[in-house]
């Protein structure tokens, strides 16, 4: 198994302006499902949708530290939705 790392991305929020945001890469060896559920998480973060077709809301709340947290909720079947990514990642590091 690769080392997952993060990477600073920055783009562009309609309305906000340049963004940063960490975001995680993607490991070569990953499962497919494990992979494809973090490259949609990118997708959506970046883009504001996911191939799925939830929406992000870039200013869902406000965490303790004062930053935003973006939230977005992915349909059930999708890889990016976060118990469907957990298993996977579960599965992967067994």
């Amino acid at each position: 198994m690769s080392d997952v790392s993060d990477e600073l991305v920055r783009f562009h929020v309609p309305g906000h302006g340049p963004v940063d945001a960490v975001l995680p890469t993607i490991p070569d060896d990953a499962p497919y499902r494990v992979r494809e559920g973090i490259a949609r998480r990118r997708i959506a973060a970046v883009t504001g949708e996911c191939p799925c077709g939830a929406r992000v809301d870039y200013f869902a709340d406000v965490a303790s530290c004062g930053h935003n947290v973006a939230e977005v909720w992915h349909d059930r079947r999708c890889p990016a939705d976060t118990d469907r990514l957990r298993k996977a990642i579960r599965r992967w590091l067994r």
